[in-house]
């Protein structure tokens, strides 16, 4: 067999590996230059071979000494050694050259060595035409790819010589896992001129060449793969002859399509190419300027634009950037886009605008340049140009209304509309400026404007769209903060949370800091580092030109000032930066959500008919311009006003508009904050529904349940989880941490629940030992603190003192129940449909176990009474959204596991007796009735008038 790669492909490694997994006997024969002498070859191979199998000392020398040629006398020391099965190694036999005899005695040995194996290292390939027959000598070749490692087996070579892996993967794609180039390569400094790489491939491989050889290697150093053609293309005149030079011979690469075309590998093109860049400018510059010519020859416009730049050749580039420019915007590729329009920044002139105009306009927007953007609209306004590009280019047009629009230009913007085409999209943008000019959402195309689209999504309200994916990479990264507000309005706080925190693109950071991030943040209760960004976007978004989100950033302001501080000075400070701002009438639908923030704050302060006045306006505007992302809250605040007023149906009304812009949008989440701020608003409605399965009996229990959690304790990144359903166990990095009294979990659970997470020594003693403050409870207590101490490893992580004892607010430990409540309040503020996988998740965590199983405690049995109260209530919606949906078997099961939770619940009792009627069984109905009737004489009570009339009226 053969082995035969370049040099550092690890074939002599690779051989010696092999043999000695083989119970036989070996021979290894390194040969020099000095070996092509047949007499000297053949007594070599027996002194090696005699090491391994004694019998076959003498036998060549001796048929030498009487006479016997080469070949004949090869072939009786194959056949004396063949017996014992030997493998012979030749390696380096690349030295031998073209030597007939020495080929002649190697043939004969292996065509006579009928039981032994003969391996063949070489770094050329075998002179096939030198055996006989041609190549029969070899039958299993081994070549560079064979012998390339993996990425494990590179891992593994490094670990052993006490080197880092690091980019294990890289590392190998950059040398094609090249023996060689993995041990010597740095990733960091490539093959450089004073690298060991450099200085390997140069002594090794490329000084071993054939002059012309290595001059035509350098020269096509260029194309990643060499073909006759493209070299030729290149202007290399020998190019046939040099191709088939290449395959005589063994370099760092790969032949490719049946060995038309070789491909380095990286690490041996990267030293080609240091080696292309000594060569004179003007070569270079030949060569770069044939490659460009040949990339846009075959449709590779892209790199052909690189190329001609590199070669000094602009008016070649600009042609190739015009066919290219437009692919590299729409994936949002802006830096190779900007180094484009730098190096041909004089290509396009205003009163000739092209693609580079367009491009122009793309790279100000996407890099928040927003000055620098206008400045180019007015340039091409006042060359009379901009009609023209507008009626001409969609994504012009819709760039520079966009652009216009960031900047409160208005005017400008209609200018630009009109000078478009009618059914372009952009005129969608129109309505969130003047509610009169309705316009319905376009389709996205997946081209360029589907980002402007889907931010103008985000101030209709319709989430929906703006979270459902765009086939435009563009539209995908320009507006990736859209995506983080639109999961931040569904009520996915702390995804929200947890991508704002993560959000490292450069895209879209204006919008991120001036009002996306702040209502993030807002969300999640982080309102004093929300104010520190809002001063800072604002600032930001000004020194931009982005008068836009200076204006949002003051409506989320007047936000925090109204709803959560409650402060009249600020809420007026607020008001009268944005009217002082002079945009705001140009934005209706910014001025409607200050509107209604303003509408609270007048709410708060008992200016009742001023407030309802505002929000009737707002709301029937809201509605007439197809929905506003504030809708469902401006109609509660306006149910509120109108209760306070006397307007007992206006209210109503108002409240169900709420709700059905709440099912529009997808997801309660906006109007849960509202009846927050004003509970009675729901309280008025449930009184006006009876049935327990109605709506806004549904949003009563979301309601009740988001006022029992914390937001921003949603998804803690931690290494500490307490499985606190079930036996207690603290894991901390996965490991198990036991504590030896049992009352440590118990602490943890009781400090977790409270607020600060911290609790004074009285109220523990109360709680975990029933009221016993004696020497024992206290001694106990400081033992449950230090076994706590163990469970919640590092310093200041436990603080405890003689009053309190408290867990540091650095510390997250993530418990079941914990993840069970937010889970479930989570999906309460989902549309209906989208419920059903987070309640299903939540209540799998209830399987593993009752509360604190096994501890005695009177608060812990209370609080275990809680969380199986809020089982059956989730349960119980879950149930209620199965049967609407006709999903009446999962429904009967899961309203039937909630009374088993909660017997005392009769809307339950209710549900099931409908549940049990559609499903054909009218005694099984009478049966449910006696049940309810039964669970409920335990506490004195009969069935309600409500669950009496429900029988009759379904066995009616």
């Amino acid at each position: 067999m053969s082995v035969i790669a370049e040099a550092g492909a690890g074939k002599t490694t690779a051989v010696a590996d092999a043999v000695r997994a083989l119970d036989r006997p070996t021979a290894w024969l390194s040969l020099e230059h000095s070996d092509t002498d047949a007499d000297r070859l053949l007594s070599y191979l027996e002194a090696s071979l005699a090491r391994a199998v004694p019998a076959a000392a003498g036998i060549a020398v001796d048929a030498l000494a009487q006479g016997i040629a080469q070949p004949e006398a090869a072939g009786l020391l194959a056949e004396a050694a063949s017996a014992h099965r030997p493998i012979v190694i030749l390696d380096a036999v690349e030295r031998l050259g073209q030597s007939a005899q020495a080929w002649a005695v190697i043939d004969s040995f292996a065509r006579y060595a009928q039981h032994s194996t003969l391996v063949l290292v070489s770094r050329t390939p075998i002179p096939g035409h030198l055996l006989d027959p041609p190549g029969g000598l070899i039958a299993a070749r081994l070549g560079p790819r064979d012998l390339a490692l993996t990425d494990n087996e590179a891992a593994d070579v490094l670990h052993r010589l006490g080197r880092s892996p690091g980019d294990t993967e890289r590392l190998v794609a950059s040398t094609g896992g090249w023996v060689a180039g993995i041990l010597l390569g740095d990733l960091d400094s490539g093959a450089t001129q004073t690298s060991p790489l450099d200085q390997y491939l140069t002594d090794q491989v490329f000084e071993r060449l054939p002059a012309p050889l290595r001059t035509f290697l350098v020269t096509t150093a260029l194309l990643p793969e060499i073909d006759t053609d493209a070299a030729t293309a290149l202007g290399v005149t020998d190019a046939p002859q040099q191709m088939a030079a290449l395959r005589t011979v063994c370099v760092p690469g790969t032949w490719q399509a049946r060995q038309h075309a070789f491909r380095c590998h990286p690490a041996f093109r990267a030293f080609l190419l240091d080696h292309l860049e000594r060569r004179p400018s003007s070569e270079r510059a030949a060569l770069l300027l044939a490659h460009g010519s040949l990339l846009l020859a075959s449709g590779d416009s892209e790199s052909a634009v690189d190329a001609f730049l590199r070669a000094g050749a602009p008016e070649h580039a600009l042609t190739a950037a015009r066919h290219a420019i437009a692919a590299v915007i729409d994936r949002a590729d802006l830096d190779i886009a900007e180094h484009w329009l730098d190096a041909l920044a004089d290509a396009e002139s205003p009163t000739s605008p092209g693609e580079l105009t367009v491009a122009r306009l793309a790279v100000a927007l996407g890099k928040g340049d927003y000055r620098k953007g206008v400045a180019l609209c007015d340039t091409l306004r006042d060359a009379d140009t901009l009609r023209q590009l507008a009626y001409d280019s969609e994504r012009a047009a819709g760039l520079m209304a966009w652009l216009y629009g960031l900047s409160a230009r208005c005017d400008d913007v209609d200018a630009v509309v009109q000078a478009s085409r009618p059914e372009l999209a952009i005129t969608y943008g129109l309505e969130l400026s003047d509610p009169q000019r309705p316009c319905a959402r376009p389709n996205l195309t997946g081209g360029l404007i589907d980002a402007y689209v889907l931010e103008c999504d985000y101030f209709h309200g319709r989430l929906t769209e703006l979270i459902s994916p765009s086939a435009s990479s563009w539209a995908r990264t320009v507006t990736g903060p859209y995506g983080i507000a639109a999961l931040r309005a569904r009520g996915h706080t702390a995804q929200a949370l947890e991508a704002y925190r993560n959000y490292a693109s450069p895209f879209g950071q204006l919008s991120m800091q001036a009002f996306i991030g702040p209502e993030v943040l807002i969300d999640a209760g982080h309102t004093d580092e929300a104010r520190h960004l809002l001063v800072t976007g604002r600032r930001n978004a000004a020194e931009a030109g982005a008068r836009l989100y200076e204006l949002l950033s003051l409506v989320t302001e007047l936000k925090l000032a109204a709803r959560h501080d409650r402060d009249t000075a600020a809420v007026q400070t607020a008001l009268d930066q944005i009217n002082a701002s002079g945009v705001i009438d140009q934005y209706w639908c910014i001025r409607e959500m200050a509107t209604v923030w303003h509408s609270l704050a007048l709410l708060h302060g008992g200016q009742d008919e001023e407030a309802a006045s505002l929000l009737r306006h707002t709301v029937t505007t809201m509605r007439s311009s197809g929905g506003a992302l504030e809708l469902p809250t401006a109609a509660v605040y306006l149910a509120e006003a109108e209760w306070r007023l006397g307007n007992e149906e206006a209210a109503d009304t108002a409240a169900d508009i709420a709700l059905e812009a709440a099912h529009q949008q997808g997801s309660n989440h906006l109007l849960l904050q509202a009846l927050a701020d004003f509970p009675l608003v729901a309280s008025r409605r449930l009184d006006a529904e009876p049935a327990a399965e109605a709506p806004w009996h549904v949003l009563g229990r979301s309601l009740n349940l988001q006022s029992r959690y914390n937001p921003a304790s949603l998804s803690p990144a931690t290494d500490i989880v307490f499985h606190d359903l079930g036996k207690p166990l603290v894991t901390v990095n996965g490991e198990a941490v036991r504590p030896r009294i049992a009352k440590a979990y118990e602490l943890l659970a009781f400090l977790l629940t409270q607020p600060g997470r911290t609790a004074t020594r009285d109220v523990l003693l109360t709680v975990l030992f029933d009221g016993r403050a004696d020497g024992a409870s206290r001694a106990y207590l400081r033992q449950a603190t230090r076994w706590l101490k163990v469970l919640i490893p590092g310093d200041d992580t436990v603080r405890a003192d003689r009053s309190s004892v408290s867990l540091a607010p650095h510390v997250a430990v993530l418990s079941d129940s914990a993840s069970f409540e937010s889970t479930v309040a989570e999906a309460s503020r989902l549309g209906e449909g989208r419920l059903f996988q987070p309640l299903g998740q939540a209540l799998q965590l209830t399987q593993r176990g009752t509360y604190l199983d096994g501890t005695g405690s009177a608060w812990a049995a209370r609080r275990r009474q809680e969380l199986r109260s809020l089982e059956a209530e989730t349960r119980f919606t879950l149930a209620t959204h199965l049967y609407r949906d006709g999903h009446l078997t999962e429904s009967r099961q899961q309203i039937e596991a909630a009374l088993a939770c909660e017997p005392l619940k009769e809307s339950g009792w209710r549900l099931l007796m409908r549940i049990v009627s559609e499903l054909g069984d009218p005694d099984g109905v009478i049966l449910t009735f006696q049940q309810c009737e039964e669970a409920l004489e335990v506490i004195g009570v009969s069935a309600s008038p409500a669950t009496r009339q429900l029988l009759d009226n379904l066995l009616a």
